[in-house]
């Protein structure tokens, strides 16, 4: 993903720096924490959905070997268990 560094070296920051404060709960510091880190969250979703996607469209690449077919499609259900729901599997 590109940039991904500079985003998680500012997450980080932002944490190193709410956790030098003493963790405060309200004020300037911790909003920018909790945007810091809902940021951060969003991206880690995208990649992941990214990831299945990419995994989806290569599937049908593997119908001439059947065991690996079968492998592929296993792993993309473990996918669905650890919550992708049917209406994102759909939207992919």
């Amino acid at each position: 993903m590109a940039g991904w560094s500079e985003h998680i070296n500012s997450i980080l920051l932002w944490h190193w720096i709410w956790l030098e404060c003493g963790k405060p709960n309200t004020g300037y510091v911790y909003s920018i924490m909790k945007k810091t880190r809902h940021k951060y969250h969003y991206a880690v979703r995208n990649l992941k959905k990214q990831e299945l996607h990419v995994k989806k469209l290569r599937l049908p690449q593997n119908i001439d070997n059947s065991v690996n077919f079968w492998r592929e499609l296993k792993k993309l259900d473990i996918y669905m268990y650890h919550g992708l729901s049917n209406a994102s599997w759909n939207a992919i």
